[in-house]
């Protein structure tokens, strides 16, 4: 059955809900229609316009993705002669060529778009943001003026849709997808199976991104998290996580271990400030200190930089500190100096390759 979603008193939005072999559809009335995602009923749209809605109204379907229980409903909307004659079907130029080239033939204008595109759907604008990981041609529609957006199964409520390799998803692409959407300001989160949620929509996005950083890390413990993702190298989500733990309790471990992401992520301006934090709270933190200089010298601030190295180095020795330190020199101009450093000297032939020698 139809129902209408109320969206903070906008009313224009329709819903019918899916089963196991056909994905939620939506509708945007206005003076035309848009659905969003088609499913695999042949039922729905007949129901659809039995409230009253007229087809020749209809001018776009946008899928979610290609998999058949989001987009084979398109077959059924294409039954109608005036749907076909004004109807674009629009999806991500990855999606399915089948469904592309049979669209076509039965006379319907097939539109394809990489993402990031606007769209308009009567009066509300739309736009599709590339979200792969589900699959490769997986977007979600985001509609900014109401803090709303379609998810596809990119967010499910209660559930994770596992990466089909069929047809291009993938784990790591899921990851960056999902933190692209924390980005963004959502209230309404309207997924591909399950209920509309209404009002809590960015929960729901979050509770995603944790299951799928949990099945990627296999663990359930924040602090074992960064530290496997930042071996896996997802520096950016290790940050994150750092993030969560520090809101809870101060953690010189896990500072440090934010620090050293963003380092290797060149945001050395975020990572100073972190390790003066530190600094604070421990002078004589040998880690800080060698990270401090490794920032200061991607600064090109060399002079500052090797005083940090010296620092490091009049509490313990350390090869790595020795490393910078020449590093720092030969960035200076001063490679004779370097050169008597024996720990530079000896790895010197690795560090051509970094340019400037």
């Amino acid at each position: 059955m139809w129902n209408r979603i109320d969206l903070h008193n906008i009313t224009n939005f329709f819903f019918l809900e899916g089963y196991e072999f056909s994905s939620n559809i939506y509708a945007i009335v206005d003076d035309e229609i848009t659905f969003i995602d088609a499913g695999n009923d042949y039922t729905a749209f007949y129901e659809f316009f039995e409230l009253g809605f007229d087809p020749f109204c209809v001018r776009g379907v946008i899928l979610t993705h290609s998999h058949i229980d989001h987009s084979a409903g398109v077959y059924e909307l294409l039954r109608y002669e005036s749907i076909r004659k004004n109807i674009q079907i629009i999806l991500h130029e990855n999606g399915s060529r089948t469904l592309m080239e049979t669209a076509q033939k039965l006379g319907a204008k097939v539109v394809k778009i990489k993402g990031f595109e606007k769209i308009d759907a009567g009066q509300f604008r739309i736009f599709a943001i590339p979200t792969p990981g589900h699959t490769g041609d997986s977007m979600c529609l985001y509609i900014p003026d109401l803090d709303t957006i379609f998810t596809g199964d990119t967010v499910l409520p209660n559930a994770i849709a596992a990466p089909d390799p069929f047809v291009g998803g993938n784990l790591k692409d899921y990851v960056n997808s999902l933190r692209l959407l924390r980005s963004l300001k959502v209230k309404n989160c309207l997924p591909g199976h399950g209920k509309p949620i209404v009002g809590n929509g960015a929960k729901s996005i979050e509770e995603t991104y944790e299951g799928v950083i949990m099945n990627l890390t296999d663990s359930r413990e924040y602090d074992e998290i960064v530290k496997k993702l930042i071996s896996l190298g997802y520096l950016e989500d290790a940050i994150i996580y750092c993030d969560k733990i520090l809101e809870k309790r101060e953690d010189l471990e896990i500072m440090l271990a934010k620090a050293s992401s963003l380092i290797h992520l060149y945001r050395c301006e975020e990572a100073i400030e972190i390790l003066n934090k530190v600094l604070k709270m421990d002078s004589k933190n040998h880690m800080a200190l060698i990270s401090m200089g490794y920032a200061l010298m991607l600064m090109k601030k060399y002079f500052e930089s090797i005083e940090f190295f010296d620092k490091a180095l009049k509490i313990r020795y350390s090869p790595e500190a020795r490393i910078y330190k020449g590093i720092a020199l030969t960035l200076m101009g001063k490679f004779e100096e370097a050169m008597k450093i024996p720990e530079f000297k000896e790895n010197f032939e690795k560090f051509k390759s970094l340019g400037g020698f």
